[in-house]
């Protein structure tokens, strides 16, 4: 392939259903696999897919992607594309892609386009150089999904239909609404904890980077893009600032990241 590198019960795992389940494998337009950890990006994504007419199925992790694309190859049922989230536990999109090249799963056979928060050139380059052959940033916008799925995937599976981006907002029930406020709330409450304690580990700054992280991918599909880009700056400053500079860093970013979130100071 020649192209420019540019949920009603449980289910698996307990994860709830909801009315945006995966479109009917009789008449999607390709199947699809969503390899994402975050649950509101998981709805979000699966309703955008299902709007532009894919079949969708999920895959919590990396471990867990190159399971189902072994799988869905061994039923002689395979996936026609993958979008993969890159930080993700157990094993990230970059390695879970490599092993499913390793194994011999060309970008021919099955395209792989990244989907996540970070879009530094590095992050795309390092996105290309690990197997995948394309990058969506989050918080994903409908017609940038269209257009890379349009572009990676063979022309028979798709059509010209062009739905609206207020169309795929509209699968923003309640419910959904409901998860990211609450995720949006502890979110903002554990940085503040982390920030009041004054010391942490380095364990302590990986994971609350990785809840900042999940919040710049979601704030602004919810009216909050101020919020994620916040949340973005705190996560690229626990990685860069100095220790030195810390303690005057994080209690401007925390009153920023209070401020962007419309939620009290504790």
């Amino acid at each position: 392939m020649e192209k420019n590198q540019d949920i009603n019960g449980a289910t698996e795992k307990g994860r709830p259903k909801t009315d945006l389940d995966a479109s009917n494998s009789s008449t999607a337009k390709a199947r699809l696999l969503l390899v994402e950890d975050h649950d509101v990006n998981q709805i979000l994504i699966q309703a955008m897919t299902k709007r532009l007419g894919y079949e969708t199925e999920l895959a919590e992790d990396g471990t867990e992607a190159v399971a189902k694309v072994t799988q869905s190859i061994s039923d002689n049922n395979p996936f026609d594309l993958v979008l993969m989230d890159i930080q993700m536990p157990l094993m990230d999109g970059y390695e879970a892609t490599r092993v499913i090249r390793a194994n011999g799963v060309s970008a021919d056979t099955l395209p792989i386009i990244a989907i996540t928060a970070n879009a530094f050139a590095d992050d795309i380059r390092n996105c290309l150089e690990a197997g995948m052959q394309a990058h969506i940033s989050k918080p994903v916008d409908i017609s940038n999904l269209e257009a890379a799925l349009q572009e990676w995937l063979p022309p028979k599976k798709t059509d010209s239909a062009s739905p609206a981006t207020k169309a795929a907002q509209d699968d923003l029930s309640e419910d959904l609404v409901t998860r990211y406020a609450q995720r949006k709330e502890e979110t903002v409450r554990s940085f503040e904890a982390f920030v009041n304690r004054g010391t942490f580990s380095d364990r302590e700054i990986i994971e609350i980077r990785e809840e900042l992280h999940k919040l710049a991918g979601t704030a602004a599909m919810f009216g909050d893009p101020a919020l994620g880009d916040q949340a973005r700056l705190i996560e690229d400053g626990l990685k860069l600032w100095a220790i030195a500079e810390r303690p005057q860093k994080l209690a401007t970013a925390l009153t920023n990241l209070i401020e962007a979130a419309n939620i009290n100071e504790h």
